[in-house]
């Protein structure tokens, strides 16, 4: 997945917006905001799915998550491994990729060296046609990204003002 940095202006404003209030509340107000973004990226990434796979589109999820004691918040929307789907199901996680980014065959006529069933063993990706090069899931976020700014911004400061109306 492509990382999109948030533009500095955008963080003073955000951070000027939310001061005052409590750490808890902070944190809770930015994850709120970056799953709007997500929310947004997945309606995408799900339309961009050409193909007729429920499967994949339920899978299409975005997951948010703080790290180091709440400095960092980290999203991330698309086919994410473990939280859509199990971690057994490597087959179904290469598969939404490969339809993403495209793969390529062996290709034909190039000969090999090796004999019986394993003569294709080591030769996959080396020069066929790129094959499902749909890019359903950075499309979602090239779609997105101009707009983020705007709707974290949007998002943090109605729950801001929401809750200072609320305490009077």
């Amino acid at each position: 997945m492509p990382d999109f940095p948030i533009d500095q202006n955008t963080v003073k404003k955000v951070q000027s917006e939310l001061k005052g209030l409590n750490i808890r509340i902070q944190r809770k107000l930015v994850r709120q905001a970056l799953r709007q973004v997500g929310k947004a990226i997945t309606q995408v990434q799900k339309a961009n799915v050409l193909w007729d796979d429920p499967l994949m589109r339920r899978a299409i999820k975005t997951t948010v998550r703080t790290y180091k004691r709440g400095k960092t918040i980290w999203m991330g929307a698309g086919v994410l491994r473990g939280k859509t789907v199990p971690e057994t199901d490597y087959k179904f996680y290469v598969r939404a990729f490969g339809y993403n980014q495209g793969w390529r065959p062996y290709p034909k006529g190039k000969p090999t060296g090796r004999q019986g069933k394993g003569w294709r063993k080591g030769l996959r990706g080396q020069g066929g046609p790129v094959i499902y090069k749909t890019e359903y899931i950075d499309k979602g976020y090239r779609a997105v990204v101009p707009f983020a700014e705007t709707i974290i911004k949007a998002t943090v400061e109605d729950a801001v003002k929401n809750l200072r109306s609320a305490n009077g």
